[in-house]
């Protein structure tokens, strides 16, 4: 929808089906705005018993749209198939900023010792499998319920889009 007065296009979800989607994916928003585009919520409520919420309209596809691409439920299928390498690496490395600094240097020079080759931007790759997990986890986690869990989830993804 445009506003008057405002050149920004803005987007009016009604949560129908998942009424508790609207605090996860404000959450989500909170955590990795200025860090990746993600729509930001303007103002979310409730009314006569529907939740929504206003956000600014970023084109593209939704981050829930990325996590059940090709009709899938279940995440593990899209790691699967966006290389089944990177998900093993990107899980072997998900905690290597607490290890020791040569930890991730002689993991990967293991592996390219032993002729497994790795594309260019693996890193780049680990970082975005690693992250998309990270979101459908934290999506899955409830906060009060699981503070240790969701704490450690919010630790990962902001390692990740610290760098």
């Amino acid at each position: 929808m445009n506003l008057e007065g405002s050149n920004n296009p803005y987007l009016l979800r009604i949560y129908i089906h998942n009424k508790q989607a609207m605090y996860k994916e404000k959450n989500i928003s909170k955590l990795l705005k200025n860090k990746i585009p993600i729509p930001i919520f303007f103002h979310s409520g409730i009314c006569d018993g529907y939740h929504f919420a206003i956000n600014n309209y970023i084109s593209g596809i939704t981050l829930r749209e990325l996590l059940l691409k090709n009709n899938t439920n279940n995440i593990d299928d899209i790691m699967y198939q966006a290389g089944t390498i990177l998900w093993d690496i990107a899980n072997m490395l998900r905690y290597s900023f607490k290890t020791p600094k040569n930890f991730k240097a002689s993991f990967i020079n293991g592996l390219t010792d032993n002729n497994i080759l790795l594309p260019s931007d693996w890193n780049k790759s680990i970082k975005l499998l690693n992250l998309i997990s990270l979101i459908d986890l934290l999506i899955r986690t409830n906060a009060k319920n699981q503070p240790k869990r969701y704490d450690d989830i919010v630790l990962l993804i902001n390692n990740i889009i610290s760098y």
